[in-house]
């Protein structure tokens, strides 16, 4: 198979959905960035043995980042050495990316050597692989990975869930507060609210020694005027008797 075709091939598969709703099915989907045709398709044979697997191959660095962005892999599958841009830089690039910074790295390489190991990971990769790995131990990194990766995902999106939901709670609490202390019609605080908030001045006032005072208001002639006018414009006087004493803020 060329690599024409075998892209082709790839692209065709559903991207996974990321949302939180739909996380628990989200499917392993390998990317593996890699200039060489022919490894591609090595590792697009290895991991046909897992049906849950899906996979797509980008062999053009500069279209890397974008390719990753766009399928939303669960495992990253970079190649150390590519023309124009090193495969450090692309891992670099990954994890200064807000949708791929904790998708899992595994760099594929040429060279068993310490030294390219600690840059590799210091980059931010998660795992070195020399290529090609049998297909084994490819599947098994793989899933590893992957699952890792996906149940970050999960705990992310439960706590997310957790905090939209503590706030809709005390939202919903302090309209609740706000109803039971409120007036249905002015706004302004009504009986209960009113016994609770005496009470505690009172209280207050008897412990620091200082008196205290209380301003009662009549609306004069109200009744002649809601039984003249009707109750629907004597609501229309409270309202506005309401908005004059309402305190600014």
């Amino acid at each position: 198979m060329n690599s024409r075709k075998m892209e082709d091939t790839e692209n065709k598969l559903v991207e996974p959905d990321m949302r939180p709703g739909a996380i628990d099915d989200l499917r392993i989907m390998v990317l593996l960035v890699d200039d060489q045709a022919m490894i591609g398709e090595a590792v697009r044979r290895a991991l046909a043995v897992d049906p849950n697997i899906g996979f797509h191959y980008c062999s053009d660095p500069e279209q890397a980042v974008r390719a990753a962005d766009a399928t939303r892999p669960t495992v990253i599958l970079q190649d150390l050495v590519m023309p124009g841009t090193d495969g450090l830089t692309l891992v670099r690039e990954y994890r200064a990316h807000a949708a791929l910074k904790d998708v899992p790295i595994i760099v594929l390489s040429t060279k068993e050597e310490s030294a390219i190991k600690s840059a590799a990971f210091t980059a931010g990769a998660n795992d070195y692989l020399v290529k090609l790995p049998d297909s084994i131990e490819l599947i098994a990194r793989v899933r590893y990975h992957s699952r890792s990766y996906i149940s970050l995902q999960q705990r992310n999106a439960a706590y997310r869930a957790l905090r939209s939901s503590q706030q809709q709670l005390l939202e919903t609490n302090l309209e609740l507060q706000r109803l039971t202390h409120s007036d249905g019609l002015t706004g302004l605080s009504n009986r209960r609210y009113f016994d609770e908030y005496l009470g505690a001045e009172w209280r207050r006032a008897e412990r620091e020694g200082i008196e205290l005072g209380l301003l009662m208001l009549d609306v004069d002639n109200f009744k002649s005027y809601n039984d003249t006018y009707g109750h629907v414009r004597g609501d229309d006087v409270l309202r506005h008797v309401a908005s004059t004493i309402q305190p600014a803020g």
